[in-house]
């Protein structure tokens, strides 16, 4: 017994010992997965999934103590990668800024937070991070948030969408309330809100779909998944369109196309204009030349399936037309995205990037004009991009450049109206809106007294126009006729718009315009969103923070994402061309701190410049400040146990 006394003795002090030691560790079982959102009123700087560790304020309490390592959500903003600063108060830390952002105490604006979307009452520091929490830090934006009246409504049914803001009354209290002028987003399709915020979806099929609201200014509100159910009662072919649109067109549909018919003298035959288009087409799927190809597209993109869109979509995917002239480009990656094509990879070519290639840094394309400026925006910004990405913004700022006086583009209706389409996307830029404003006027003082605006085209476009910025072209009357008078009344009996001694190419230009516009759709409505080409985005791998002398226990090991485009989180979003994931694991604590910091530094497969987590499954342990008490509990007795081992053998020689 009296041999094993200093045995027992040196064990016990390597326990007190290094169990006092401020070791950094955090293992797997000590992290909170959550979704973090850091927006400011014109960027959004942080969107992704991140791991937080338990942290502790670097200032001390009131009292002298030092804060208790929590998972807060002051940890979850240090971790996420952006520079911020933080003012005490009390014993309480509230963000002062981040990216260089900071509060406007001048204008009353400042960092706020939201967990769940309710309102943050605290410092960020107090605020308990929960597992797969949604915590918004925002400045200059506040959120939206839908509810739905049913999420399993009827087929044939309605089920209504409520679009709420935030905001503050005036005794700053924060309160939800209707926002209206919104968008609810229905499957890639956008319809606007009533003057309240709600917008009631018919329900037409039993394919779930996903449903969310955007609204300048606001930040884009929570997803809500919508699944239908048949009813036994349920007898009727319903069409495809959940939201109830007049998206398709069938032999045995009513004539009618336009929304408003019930208003107008004249109704617009849609199946009529329709079959004119089939009956042009060409043997390769084809309408003639690629002009007409692509606005047929978007106009028969409207319809139900049927062997000529079939051949249409077909043609559209195998042909490689090898373009010239940018507009080409722009118009066809709108007839592709109508058909639900992805620009970037449905076919051979990328026409995104085609029309990425003839930016300058100011303009797209000839600066002499700005029709090619006008229609790169309707592709780009159904591609991923937004009024935050700087070529949007510049492209925007070239277009407002080249307006005239009198509100328009060139004295044209037709390129005024293309303007007002492209414009109201990006309405949030300085000078957009009232560029928009100034357009409108031009429509309004150029209307004809039979309610168009002189030709087909010109009408077909300006409604398109009308409906974009939110209006209905039944108000708009001029000697008690409507714009979709107008329209209709150029229709001739064979379907077909323009008078029949026109050419034919003419004529299926002028038809292909006007469907779309019979349907009251704006482009943006009839193409589909796709995201930019992106790929798993890690955050840049940092020295873990252990004291001077002591051991690292952790290596970055890097396994590649195999296939990161299956990611369905549109959160996500990435620059870089490398794809992995990091996974960090137990290595032997003999290793020095120099070896372990040059692995890291060394590491080429991380884009140091991103801030993002892929995959919390894949994260084994990390190396950050702060961690539980059971964890060091675990790794004291580990190490204590090596250690007396070693002195066992040591004192068996020596006794022996």
């Amino acid at each position: 017994m009296k041999k094993n006394k200093p045995l027992i003795l040196v064990f016990l002090i390597i326990v007190v010992a290094v169990f006092l030691t401020p070791y950094n560790f955090v293992f797997a079982d000590d992290i909170v997965s959550v979704h973090l959102d850091v927006e400011f009123a014109t960027s959004t700087l942080f969107a992704g999934t991140i791991l937080v560790s338990a942290c502790a304020p670097s200032t001390t309490t009131t009292s002298g103590a030092s804060s208790t390592p929590m998972f807060s959500g002051y940890c979850a903003v240090l971790q996420s990668g952006l520079e911020s600063t933080w003012s005490s108060f009390g014993d309480a830390q509230f963000l002062e800024s981040v990216s260089g952002i900071t509060n406007d105490y001048q204008n009353n604006l400042y960092w706020g937070w939201f967990s769940n979307l309710e309102y943050g009452q605290t410092s960020l520091d107090q605020h308990i991070l929960t597992p797969n929490e949604n915590l918004l830090v925002t400045l200059g934006r506040m959120p939206l948030k839908i509810a739905v009246s049913t999420t399993t409504p009827n087929v044939g049914a309605t089920t209504t969408v409520s679009v709420f803001q935030f905001g503050f009354d005036g005794a700053w209290n924060g309160i939800w309330s209707g926002a209206g002028s919104s968008n609810v987003n229905i499957t890639l399709e956008t319809y606007p809100t009533d003057s309240e915020g709600n917008y009631d979806i018919f329900v037409s099929s039993s394919t779930p779909f996903s449903v969310f609201a955007t609204k300048n200014g606001f930040v884009n509100s929570n997803v809500i998944t919508v699944t239908p159910i048949i009813n036994a009662s349920t007898t009727a072919t319903l069409p495809e369109n959940p939201s109830g649109g007049s998206n398709d067109s069938d032999e045995n549909d009513d004539s009618s196309g336009s929304d408003n018919s019930n208003q107008n003298s004249c109704n617009f035959n849609l199946n009529e204009a329709i079959r004119f288009l089939e009956a042009t087409q060409k043997s390769d799927g084809s309408f003639g030349s690629s002009l007409y190809t692509d606005w047929v597209a978007v106009a028969l993109s409207l319809r139900s399936q049927s062997s000529s869109r079939d051949g249409l979509v077909s043609y559209l995917k195998s042909s490689d037309n090898g373009f010239s002239n940018v507009t080409d480009y722009e118009r066809r990656a709108m007839a592709l995205m109508a058909f639900k094509i992805n620009p970037y990879s449905g076919t051979s070519v990328n026409y995104i990037q085609k029309i990425l290639d003839q930016f300058d840094g100011t303009q797209v394309g000839r600066l002499s004009l700005v029709n090619d400026d006008i229609f790169a925006i309707f592709p780009l910004i159904k591609a991923g991009y937004s009024a935050n990405d700087p070529i949007i913004q510049k492209i925007a700022a070239f277009i407002v450049s080249k307006q005239k006086s009198d509100g328009s583009w060139e004295g044209s209706v037709d390129l005024t109206s293309a303007s007002i389409q492209a414009l109201v996307s990006v309405r949030l830029l300085d000078g957009v809106n009232q560029s928009v404003d100034k357009a409108r006027n031009f429509l309004v003082t150029h209307q004809q007294t039979d309610g168009g605006f002189g030709s087909s085209f010109s009408t077909s476009w300006a409604i398109q126009a009308i409906v974009a910025m939110g209006e209905s072209s039944s108000d708009w009357i001029k000697n008690e006729n409507s714009p979709q008078d107008a329209l209709c009344s150029s229709q001739q009996n064979d379907g077909g718009l323009e008078p029949v001694t026109t050419d034919d190419s003419t004529r299926v230009w002028a038809t292909a315009y006007a469907i779309p516009s019979a349907l009251n759709k704006s482009w943006s409505m009839i193409l589909s969103s796709f995201s930019k080409p992106r790929q798993t985005v890690l955050p840049a791998p940092r020295t873990p923070h252990l004291p001077e002398n002591s051991l690292p226990i952790a290596e970055l090991l890097v396994e590649g994402d195999e296939n990161p485009e299956n990611s369905e989180n549109p959160a996500i979003s990435a620059t870089s061309t490398t794809s992995s994931t990091t996974v960090y694991s137990i290595k032997s604590v003999a290793d020095p701190i120099a070896e372990f910091v040059e692995d890291v530094t060394s590491n080429k497969n991380i884009d140091q410049s991103q801030t993002q987590i892929r995959d919390s499954s894949q994260l084994a342990a990390v190396a950050t400040g702060g961690y539980p008490v059971s964890s060091k509990i675990a790794t004291v007795f580990a190490i204590g146990l090596l250690i007396l081992l070693t002195v066992a053998f040591f004192f068996k020689f020596k006794y022996v």
